[in-house]
């Protein structure tokens, strides 16, 4: 009797385990890798004066990303449409980005790209402090959530283009249930509790 008890817990614990232990993170980003051809999932900031964003084909990875060029020196920007966190909960933000070579030096004044978290940035690059003008670099910033966050992108390049892409915002999952899997693991401790019962009823019937 006891070895069958055991036998049932094990088989449901297997069967529950892979699920609410879901492991990885989850990215919170619709499109971050501007794949669509578009600014599908990202609500768009236009400058007042000869806007100069796109979705263009030097990618990161995959065909697309997001192109902030702007000859005015006004910012362009982007910000997801949607995005959910949970107070107090930690997030790691991560992109990519390559500062195309232009025809003109740069300077601290005609090109910038800023990042900003709840309207404080994070980090702020511009000219005067390139980064590298031959491959995409990447970024990542830890960052605690309040319930009711902002992200926002936005820069400018007059000699040339930012080019954004791969963008993610992940808090880790592991060890979160799912509702299906707590749904799943209540029945299977409500049907140890009916087999237990049965069993005793038994073994008592028994013993008389």
């Amino acid at each position: 009797m006891r070895k069958g008890l055991i036998l049932s817990v094990c088989v449901v614990v297997l069967l529950v385990a892979p699920s609410a232990l879901r492991a990885g993170p989850i990215n919170l980003i619709t499109n971050g890798g501007f794949e669509t051809g578009d600014f599908t999932g990202w609500t768009v900031g236009y400058a007042a004066t000869n806007s100069d964003i796109d979705v263009y084909g030097t990618p990161h990875s995959g065909t697309y990303a997001a192109e902030f060029g702007q000859p005015t020196e006004e910012y362009d920007s982007i910000s997801p449409t949607t995005l959910t966190t949970q107070a107090g909960s930690t997030y790691t933000l991560g992109f990519w980005l390559y500062n195309s070579p232009g025809s003109s030096t740069l300077t601290a004044s005609n090109a910038d790209f800023n990042v900003l978290w709840d309207g404080v940035s994070i980090t702020d690059i511009n000219g005067g402090n390139p980064i590298d003008q031959s491959a995409y670099t990447y970024f990542s910033f830890d960052l605690t959530g309040t319930g009711s966050d902002t992200l926002l992108f936005e820069g400018y390049d007059a000699p040339s283009y930012y080019n954004l892409d791969d963008v993610s915002l992940t808090a880790d999952a592991t060890a979160i249930p799912e509702p299906s899997s707590l749904l799943l693991l209540g029945t299977g401790f409500l049907g140890f509790a009916g087999l237990f019962r049965k069993r005793l009823a038994a073994f008592l019937l028994f013993a008389r």
